[in-house]
């Protein structure tokens, strides 16, 4: 029967232990890599379960129709009519940048693009609230707060349509 002290004298021994040792750290450090994957794998999974919540909450709150809407059964005014009484009643007309029809995609009402500038924080809300007041809702909107001398005035762009 062959010894461990026997295979210790062998010349190429050192050899062997410094190639078992140099892979024994290969395969701890690639367990210890995997086993990092899989925390990241989890946690990134995580938040796509939270974003995918949030999105499948905001499609259930987009079918609903407007308050407005609910209120005042369908509403037949005119999509561009609506807006442009709105801004007309806030005195915003000298700040509008564009006021302009356009026909949704796979449906039969037509939406409002409007583009306004120069707005105050309460502007904007009084705006939004005569929206659906007036049974418009809020397809998409870009606002933007720009600097105006020492004020932060808003520029917001509107994609309305009209209650369905």
């Amino acid at each position: 029967m062959i010894s461990f002290r026997m295979i210790r004298d062998f010349p190429e021994s050192a050899k062997l232990i410094k190639f078992g040792a140099a892979a024994l750290l290969i395969w701890v450090l690639a367990l210890a890599l995997f086993l990092r994957t899989l925390e990241a794998g989890s946690a990134a999974s995580g938040g796509i379960q939270a974003a995918d919540r949030v999105i499948n909450a905001a499609i259930l709150y987009k079918s609903y129709p407007s308050t407005a809407a609910r209120r005042s059964g369908d509403s037949a005014e005119d999509p561009y009519t609506a807006a442009s009484e709105i801004v007309s009643s806030l005195n915003l007309n000298d700040r509008i940048l564009q006021l302009s029809t356009q026909a949704s995609q796979g449906s039969q009402t037509s939406g409002v693009l409007l583009q306004i500038e120069r707005l105050y924080g309460d502007e904007m809300t009084q705006l939004v609230t005569l929206f659906e007041s007036r049974g418009l809702s809020v397809r998409t909107a870009e606002v933007r707060a720009m600097p105006v001398g020492k004020e932060r005035l808003l520029t917001a762009t509107f994609s309305l349509e009209g209650a369905r």
